[in-house]
């Protein structure tokens, strides 16, 4: 019965937390979720523009399979009561933020840590309605890489 109830609920928790800090509240963690899902859509289908560190060959929706790499990981790990301290895989660490900048725009970041090093960020808008859900996001992301 454990088993069942944990195989239900770490996957919608991984969801709203593996990019989240533990110290963002649940409507922040909502709101980047929301963010990432909107992000991966419209990268999927063509519509964000990058600029910056980027190169020319490179899609935005390759850069963000880190994340379902990633995130699988942390699923197959909590699933077989592994050490995810202990995982291998090319991405260290995922972070996601979104700062409210005004009624109706947020600033959101991904930062993507590889192994053994190296990291990406990326820089998006997320437009928000009046109860500061997130609707939309941006048609451009900026991209940031370091060592």
């Amino acid at each position: 019965m454990f088993k069942k109830i944990l195989a239900l609920t770490v996957p919608m928790a991984l969801s709203l937390q593996a990019n989240a800090s533990a110290f963002d509240s649940l409507e922040t963690q909502e709101m980047q979720n929301k963010a990432v899902v909107l992000l991966r859509e419209k990268a999927n289908a063509g519509e964000i523009t990058m600029r910056g560190d980027v190169h020319s060959y490179e899609k935005l929706s390759d850069i963000l399979k880190a994340l379902d790499v990633y995130e699988n990981e942390l699923l197959e790990a909590l699933s077989t009561g592994a050490d995810i301290e202990a995982l291998n895989g090319p991405v260290k660490s995922v972070e996601t933020k979104c700062a409210v900048r005004s009624q109706t725009l947020a600033t959101c970041g991904i930062m993507i840590t590889y192994r053994p090093l190296g990291e990406t960020y990326i820089e998006f808008s997320a437009i928000l309605d009046a109860n500061k859900t997130v609707v939309d996001v941006g048609s451009v992301a900026e991209i940031s890489r370091g060592d």
